[in-house]
């Protein structure tokens, strides 16, 4: 399985991005115990612009360690560049 897979779920529909925000805390955690957390981030966002749809599986993962207050930009961002997010 390659890195990228384990992290996003893609659909076949062009444009639609599904993420296991499961998967997603757990990438979280290692980054921030290994110090990675920027560069986590600025990869989130750079597959987040590759969608114009995103769909976040199981958003209550966000709440989990301040996860959500890191990604509160990135999504803000999104929106305002015309993305959709739903939360799944």
């Amino acid at each position: 399985m390659k890195r990228r897979d384990f992290f996003f779920l893609r659909t076949s529909n062009s444009g639609v991005l599904d993420v296991s925000c499961e998967r997603l805390y757990m990438h979280y955690m290692n980054a921030s115990l290994n110090g990675s957390t920027d560069d986590l981030l600025q990869r989130i966002l750079k597959e987040f612009l590759s969608a114009k749809t995103i769909r976040l599986h199981q958003p209550f993962w966000l709440d989990h360690q301040d996860l959500r207050k890191a990604l509160d930009p990135i999504l803000g961002e999104l929106r305002s560049q015309g993305n959709h997010i739903e939360y799944v």
